[in-house]
């Protein structure tokens, strides 16, 4: 069965939960069927991003109110990437390489990184190693992954490319964030 995780497993510490973005007045919300999320020092969401899938990362502190919560020190952000195409996106992934070739993995897909073999201090240590990438999503027509070592002309398929991107390594992967 799906692990499900609630706000008061983790009051008073830091956890990564997720939910449809809503805003309230002028408080972001991650709202569940079960409990709300007040994000602090969280801008308000767009009109484009209600009603998406999102996720918060911040410390859980509870209020006088059963099922509503506060996060504190929120990291804000849609989940799917479909919902974020053509912004700036925080994506948390594997940096994964073969046959000198590099890409990333977010939650099960596979993400082409512009130029990702050019990025400073990345070298073959990270392979299969958690990193936070920052960069604008974009999508376009690349050589499939698949094909590494299989044939030198490989086919196209459309996949998510990010471009301008930085980069940090990361300690872990949280268990939303694993495939």
């Amino acid at each position: 069965a799906p692990l499900a995780w609630y706000p008061n497993q983790f009051t008073g510490r830091e956890a990564l939960l997720s939910g449809i973005a809503e805003n309230e007045n002028d408080t972001a919300c991650i709202l569940n069927a079960s409990w709300k999320l007040k994000l602090l020092d969280s801008p308000k969401w767009t009109t484009e991003e209600t009603g998406k899938q999102a996720e918060v990362f911040g410390k859980i502190q509870g209020t006088q109110t059963r099922n509503i919560f506060y996060v504190e020190q929120s990291r804000a952000r849609l989940i799917r990437l479909e919902d974020q195409l053509g912004k700036k996106v925080i994506l948390r992934g594997l940096a994964i390489s073969q046959n000198q070739y590099w890409w990333y993995n977010y939650r099960g897909t596979d993400i082409y990184i512009e130029k990702m073999e050019q990025l400073p201090g990345l070298t073959e240590d990270y392979h299969f190693m958690p990193m936070e990438i920052t960069g604008i999503l974009e999508q376009e027509r690349l050589p499939r992954l698949d094909q590494i070592g299989v044939k030198d002309n490989r086919d196209l398929k459309l996949y998510y490319i990010v471009k301008n991107v930085s980069w940090r390594p990361v300690k872990v992967l949280l268990e939303p964030e694993l495939v």
